[in-house]
């Protein structure tokens, strides 16, 4: 039970970490006469406590990349022609900075967040904005107003930006 009980204790650190995810089994804490039954990769491979199966988490598929998985895990709430917008953009311990963007879709995640996913023409590539990250009102290009984000929510839902 020694081997198991330092296993268990690498494993719980590693789950923590992300290194480990759970497999619903009837596995159980295995004794020195199992354990001596597995070979070394079985024992490299496979952790058990109580009644779960605890295996290495898989690596993503070589042509998919964590921005392609995020985004396929979004629930599209609007998707469009592409609307240009300006607003002041704060992410997680950054300092604010103004950006443009051509916004073609809004997604909300699986916390609930609402996300504009559009061409961003300061970094020049798709981008992917929080709107609890974003600062003051939204500049909406086309018409020449400024907005609450809550509102530009509202009225993109609405299709009061629609090309006529």
């Amino acid at each position: 039970m020694f081997w198991v009980d330092r296993a268990k204790q690498r494993m719980v650190g590693e789950q923590r970490r992300g290194g480990y995810e759970s497999v619903t089994s009837s596995a159980t804490l295995m004794g020195e006469a199992e354990l001596s039954k597995c070979d070394n990769s079985a024992k490299a491979e496979c952790r058990f406590s109580n009644s779960v199966f605890w295996r290495r988490k898989q690596k993503l598929a070589e042509s998919e990349s964590v921005y392609d998985r995020l985004q396929r895990e979004q629930s599209v709430v609007w998707e469009g022609e592409p609307l240009t917008v300006g607003f002041d953009y704060q992410p997680y311990l950054k300092e604010p900075s103004r950006r443009r963007v051509n916004i073609t879709a809004m997604q909300r995640n699986e916390l609930d967040e609402i996300l504009l996913v559009g061409y961003c023409h300061d970094a020049q590539q798709e981008r992917t904005f929080k709107l609890t990250s974003v600062c003051g009102e939204v500049l909406v290009e086309k018409l020449g107003v400024s907005v609450l984000p809550g509102v530009f929510v509202n009225d993109l839902q609405a299709g009061k930006y629609q090309v006529a």
